[in-house]
């Protein structure tokens, strides 16, 4: 049997994905769930799980990884976007925040959910923070802030946006963008009207 496609009784079918997917949808919702927890929901047994996954704990290291991938891959990845202005830096992180194509916010407050009780992933949790700080630090640095100036500014940005999550401020949250990039975290700039269009643009298709 092809480990792409596992066929069960009654020709189902499900992938690795599949499980992957419904593993991350519980842990959203519910926590973190054992297999035959996500078996049950797709209606198929443990011995297809186990064509994908040695073990739980490899399922929850695949989850662990794929949260990483989307999540702080987008914000180191648009942290070093091209820019001419920190302005514009910054509305490019922006951009993470209003598409959860980018940065799944209820999937990152679900880890963290998961970190109070796991002290493996609160490790995680703390690695991760640190690394994505430290992108938004050299973003900053970039044009022209001195290194502590940055990482207080990339603390601020950083933590702002971990505590509206937290919040669950979802619609406030929008109010708060969009006042944003009618600003500036630095007074001596204001915000290139291309930039301000194209995030704005990005904030209603969000």
């Amino acid at each position: 049997m092809s480990k792409a496609t596992a066929r069960l009784s009654g020709n189902t079918k499900v992938t690795r994905e599949d499980w992957l997917k419904l593993a991350r949808d519980l842990l959203i919702s519910h926590g973190v769930a054992d297999v035959q927890a996500i078996g049950s929901s797709l209606g198929v047994s443990r011995s297809s799980f186990y064509w994908y996954f040695k073990s739980r704990d490899d399922l929850l290291d695949a989850l662990l990884k794929d949260w990483q991938d989307c999540n702080t891959g987008s914000l180191i990845s648009h942290a070093a976007m091209p820019s001419a202005t920190i302005t514009e830096a910054v509305c490019n992180v922006f951009r993470c925040w209003l598409d959860e194509r980018l940065f799944h916010h209820q999937l990152d407050f679900a880890v963290r959910e998961w970190a109070r009780r796991e002290v493996s992933v609160r490790a995680l949790i703390d690695e991760t923070d640190d690394t994505r700080i430290k992108a938004f630090s050299q973003m900053f640095v970039r044009h022209g802030f001195k290194p502590r100036e940055a990482e207080v500014r990339a603390r601020i940005l950083y933590f702002m946006q971990v505590g509206y999550y937290a919040w669950k401020f979802p619609r406030r949250w929008r109010s708060v963008c969009n006042a944003f990039l009618t600003t500036c975290m630095d007074s001596r700039e204001s915000c290139p009207a291309r930039t301000r269009s194209r995030h704005c643009r990005a904030m209603q298709e969000a």
